[in-house]
């Protein structure tokens, strides 16, 4: 790597330090061919060099690249290779072809595997086809290619994961055996459903690869949570059920009151969506196309900008006020702790230290936390808009499992469980997908469309 014409660019750009610069490589390559030569005649050595660039440079003033203009997009390549074919002579070679071109040379046996990811053709030797694309339109997977051998057959291979990075392998199927002069295959993917495709032309002199991806937003996954959020901000329904929730539970505490206790009683309370509002953050990521990821929300938590859900700072005053202690039980993680605790002073819920505060440490799991708690604490309520702030039957549980344990426990709901709406966010969604976080939102769209009933 010759870098000091790259450093000259970048430093000065077109000028006469950059053209010193480029006076100087040519000098060192005029070197190195030199000593190529004299051991091609001396140890009778066989020998190909490659010489090229990695990118142009900006128009205006060839200081920097990166952009989509013609001067920073083009590159060179200079070769003494023999029998260079039409590839390199008439169409756009790129460095991507250097590497098979080597490797061509050396007679190199490339294994299948990365053979199907090398992205480009060899610059000598025979080519078949050139040019593979791929559009999707519906159900239908359309490929196309331009024959260069009109008269050879090829093999279509399809995969539908893209294991290679991470060092795994993909699974292809063999789609069909075609003739390379029909230069296009449609094929039906409605028994595939995938946001990504990859396709390998295999000829019969190299391969050719191309991706499909997905770029669309995808409407429930990202949309859906942004939607929950505008009916929490501007809904009056969403208002009155959280006060009903709370008034109900102030009837119930003081009926709890009421009764002899042998600890003194508490109340276990979660934080987001059950007396702190995060509707903004939803939709802000919607507003960026975007979904839910750690950084974005610590982020948001970080600012300590939250309002509070209706209903819920009074009640927590108000049991306060009849010696009830306090508790929070939240996933907010502990380098959220802080920030937390500044959200909640800043409002003057009761009880709002670092000792009543629990943050999530190895488990979103909530019951070792509430045993800490009923170690010296009777716990009169449990608060929350998930089902798992309130017992373990739940945690991570299949929908149907979920389902049959809200049933066996319904005299609990309104009783000692009081449960916020959430429409935004919550393991409700998670079951859809079998809580797989590394699905992308496209193929969550994909696997909770399959599961809705309509029309």
């Amino acid at each position: 790597y010759l870098e000091y014409t790259d450093d000259m660019a970048h430093r000065y750009g077109d000028g006469k330090q950059f053209y010193d610069a480029v006076q100087m490589m040519d000098d060192q390559m005029r070197r190195i061919w030199e000593a190529i030569q004299y051991r091609q005649k001396n140890f009778k050595e066989d020998w190909v060099i490659y010489i090229t660039t990695d990118h142009g440079r900006t128009r205006k003033d060839g200081r920097d690249h990166g952009g989509q203009s013609e001067r920073e997009r083009s590159t060179w390549i200079v070769t003494n290779a023999k029998n260079v074919n039409p590839w390199f002579q008439t169409h756009a070679p790129g460095i991507v072809d250097i590497a098979p071109s080597i490797a061509s040379w050396l007679n190199l046996t490339i294994p299948k595997d990365q053979l199907r990811e090398m992205d480009g053709i060899s610059l000598t030797g025979k080519v078949a086809a050139e040019k593979l694309n791929i559009n999707k339109e519906g159900d239908e997977l359309i490929i196309t290619w331009k024959a260069v051998d009109k008269n050879a057959k090829a093999k279509v291979w399809l995969s539908l994961t893209n294991k290679y990075y991470k060092g795994g392998k993909d699974d292809y199927k063999l789609i069909k055996e075609v003739s390379l002069g029909s230069e296009r295959i449609i094929v039906n993917v409605s028994k595939m459903p995938s946001s990504f495709y990859k396709v390998v032309l295999e000829t019969p002199y190299h391969s050719l690869n191309r991706w499909w991806k997905d770029e669309r937003v995808s409407a429930l996954d990202i949309q859906g949570p942004a939607w929950g959020a505008v009916w929490q901000q501007k809904a009056s329904e969403y208002k009155a059920l959280c006060f009903q929730a709370y008034n109900l539970a102030k009837w119930r505490l003081d009926r709890l009151l009421q009764q002899p206790h042998d600890k003194p009683l508490a109340i276990v309370t979660d934080i987001d969506e059950t007396i702190l509002d995060n509707s903004p953050y939803q939709l802000h990521r919607a507003f960026m196309d975007s979904g839910y990821t750690d950084a974005s929300w610590m982020e948001w938590t970080g600012k300590s900008e939250c309002d509070t859900v209706p209903g819920g700072f009074s009640f927590m005053k108000y049991a306060s006020s009849r010696g009830v202690k306090i508790f929070y039980i939240t996933n907010r993680l502990e380098a959220e702790r802080e920030a937390t605790l500044k959200d909640l002073q800043r409002w003057g819920f009761p009880d709002a230290v670092n000792e009543n505060l629990f943050m999530k440490q190895k488990t979103s799991g909530k019951q070792s936390r509430r045993d800490i708690v009923a170690q010296n604490h009777e716990i009169g309520l449990l608060f929350g808009d998930n089902l798992s702030d309130f017992s373990a039957v739940f945690d991570k549980k299949p929908f149907e499992v979920r389902n049959q344990q809200v049933n066996d426990n319904a005299a609990l709901f309104g009783d000692k469980f009081i449960v916020l709406p959430n429409a935004m966010y919550g393991d409700w969604e998670e079951t859809l997908y079998r809580y797989n976080h590394a699905l992308t939102p496209v193929q969550k769209d994909i696997i909770i469309k399959q599961q809705l009933r309509s029309y």
